[in-house]
């Protein structure tokens, strides 16, 4: 009996430790997404074309693991500001093809896997946005799901992601768009459980957005969500400006 107490209490201790005290896949992924930082979550297009056209020669010489997955992620950044822009672009799709290559080129304990997968059901949801296919939104949301289950314990990537596309669909879509809440709100728990589990610029994203769904009952706390934002984003090359906009806006009410 106290054998099986001990073991009891020893798996107990076991899981209520962070993740990466548990197992190193949580700190190579740390290490993978450090070092693709400087090509996710850009908001400045013109350094988006003049890193694609680096990537892709890149690529065309040598074609190497890493700069590929570079590529693929530029490819996915520049689509969704080109669509934001409402111009038309064969990135979303050159994207989702050469991160689906690479996914399937890698084995199943890669720490590039989290971003590779999350990227990849991003990509499929902004070829769905230019296409109008719901066919490709549904599978956008299958591929989430799936790198959500696997991934979202040692990467801020799946969840943060399908976030992102869930609170930018159009309100019919409310099934879908139900992800922002639980997908944002699961990752500031992360997060301020322990601060090393995500990018600060990511964060910034975050907040911005957990203010955005805040401000309709709580201008107070979303005020604070605000601010939180801009303090996360030091670089300001996140959320900072949006941030600061919308608290002008607030204060002024």
């Amino acid at each position: 009996m106290k054998t099986l107490f001990r073991l009891f209490f020893s798996l107990s201790a076991l899981s209520a430790l962070p993740v990466h005290a548990q197992s190193d896949m949580y700190v190579r992924v740390r290490e993978a997404e450090k070092m693709l930082s400087d090509v996710t979550e850009m908001i400045d297009y013109q350094v988006i074309e003049e890193k694609l056209l680096v990537q892709e020669s890149l690529v065309r010489r040598q074609g190497a693991f890493l700069d590929s997955l570079r590529l693929g992620i530029l490819y996915h950044e520049s689509a969704l500001i080109l669509m934001k822009r409402k111009q038309k672009s064969s990135h979303a799709q050159m994207s989702f093809d050469l991160l689906s290559r690479l996914m399937a080129s890698v084995q199943p304990e890669n720490e590039f896997l989290p971003l590779i997968a999350a990227y990849r059901a991003s990509a499929r949801s902004l070829q769905s946005a230019g296409s109008g296919k719901l066919s490709e939104l549904a599978e956008a949301f299958e591929f989430f799901e799936e790198a959500a289950q696997k991934y979202a314990l040692f990467s801020p990537y799946p969840e943060f992601l399908r976030g992102s596309v869930a609170e930018n669909l159009p309100s019919i879509f409310f099934k879908k768009r139900r992800f922002a809440q639980i997908d944002f709100y699961s990752l500031q728990k992360k997060y301020e459980t322990d601060n090393s589990f995500a990018d600060s610029r990511l964060m910034s994203f975050v907040y911005l957005a957990l203010a955005r769904i805040k401000r309709k009952n709580d201008v107070s706390e979303a005020n604070l969500l605000l601010k939180k934002a801009m303090s996360l984003d030091s670089e300001q090359n996140a959320a900072y400006y949006e941030a600061k906009k919308l608290l002008a806006n607030a204060e002024k009410k």
